[in-house]
């Protein structure tokens, strides 16, 4: 291993370590209804901020004020991020899911909104996802259940409603017009590359977001360098991801994680006096 290569996963395990106290730090303070009542409280204050901060950005950008992070196109379109940057669409989806599960039109149309002002195909993938998962939870619980699906359905009309309207024209533009077969093609190159590097390095993996400056060369790195090192920054899957971060451990506790806490979400969204923020 070369010292750069030492130096990365040095930095990477550290990366992680801050990580992995943040959970354990979370996940053993939450002992009684009143911590969780803390906890949801702080997230739907934190959620309001992010989406606050979207808003913001608009307005500011109108007034020609820098704020946040905002991407302009040459036909005077644009996807609005605020300071939390590209990202901040998938964060967006936690809030727009707790409207949901609140049976609160009035924040599903706002959350929802500053969603679409991103324009991120895969955070409203993901949203799409969520919403669809929640209806069937909701339809098979008993009790309030059908309570509960008549508000969520009233809920939707009024998302629907937003995403008529031209905060949507953006996110819209981007699915009519951006090539797919070369955004599948990164992704799958990503993907494949990933794949490869997991089985290179199957122990310890390359480190915390080690994959983009580890990775081998491939063709597109002489064809499109610009695209090659913003697509290939990352292996695009999170299991593969996860798997060059860490090895194979890492992976194995990530396929032992998600039907642990599908199962415990599925209990907590079947419950009659759960949390809105809990069950999103």
């Amino acid at each position: 291993v070369s010292p750069r290569e030492a130096t990365l996963q040095a930095k990477a395990f550290a990366a992680t370590a801050v990580w992995v106290s943040i959970y354990i730090v979370v996940f053993s303070s939450l002992k009684t209804a009143d911590d969780i009542s803390r906890l949801t409280k702080w997230i739907h204050a934190t959620c309001l901020a992010v989406t606050a901060s979207v808003y913001a950005t608009v307005l500011l950008h109108g007034m020609g004020i820098q704020f946040g992070e905002v991407l302009q196109f040459s036909d005077g379109s644009s996807r609005v991020f605020g300071p939390l940057g590209d990202q901040v669409g998938f964060v967006l989806v936690l809030p727009v899911l707790t409207s949901l599960a609140a049976s609160n039109p009035f924040m599903f149309g706002v959350h929802l909104g500053a969603l679409l002002l991103t324009a991120t195909p895969g955070a409203v993938l993901c949203l799409i996802v969520g919403v669809v998962a929640y209806l069937l939870v909701t339809a098979s619980a008993r009790g309030r259940g059908g309570r509960r699906l008549v508000g969520a359905l009233g809920v939707l009309i009024v998302g629907v409603i937003v995403f008529l309207s031209p905060l949507s024209s953006v996110l819209m533009g981007r699915l009519a017009s951006e090539p797919v077969v070369s955004g599948v093609s990164y992704r799958m190159t990503a993907i494949e590359t990933g794949a490869q590097v997991f089985l290179d390095n199957p122990v310890l993996g390359l480190g915390f977001n080690g994959f983009g400056a580890a990775r081998p060369a491939v063709y597109e790195d002489w064809t499109d360098t610009r695209g090659a090192a913003n697509g290939l920054s990352r292996t695009t899957n999170q299991y593969i991801q996860t798997a060059t971060d860490g090895g194979a451990l890492a992976l194995l506790l990530l396929v032992l994680f998600v039907p642990s806490t599908s199962r415990n979400a599925l209990r907590i969204a079947r419950s009659p006096d759960a949390s809105p923020a809990v069950v999103a």
